[in-house]
């Protein structure tokens, strides 16, 4: 798991996989009791998971989406940091030079 993503991420996707676990449950029943074969009513039920799972895996929560900018801003402070002290050297070598 990345630094700065909450431990309640895993939990939250958790409730997800099995809200929608349920939801595809009750899709196969629906079928079976609509008098569909079982074969059927299962290939159906997989075909919609694969549907959900390809539509949602690229989903960012709001939580990857924060852990990602605060890495951004990390990075940026240090980029910012470092330009500050080569800007520092040459301005005292600029005073070096011309004393």
């Amino acid at each position: 798991m990345r630094s700065g993503v909450p431990s309640s991420v895993p939990c939250q996707r958790l409730k997800e996989k099995e809200y929608l676990s349920t939801m595809i449950v009750e899709v196969y029943n629906a079928f079976r009791k609509a008098g569909v074969p079982e074969d059927d009513a299962q290939i159906a039920a997989r075909a919609l998971s694969d549907t959900i799972d390809a539509k949602l895996s690229p989903v960012a929560t709001k939580a990857d989406t924060q852990a990602i900018v605060a890495e951004a801003m990390v990075e940026i402070i240090k980029w910012v940091i470092g330009i500050g002290f080569i800007q520092a050297g040459f301005v005292v070598g600029l005073i070096r030079f011309l004393h």
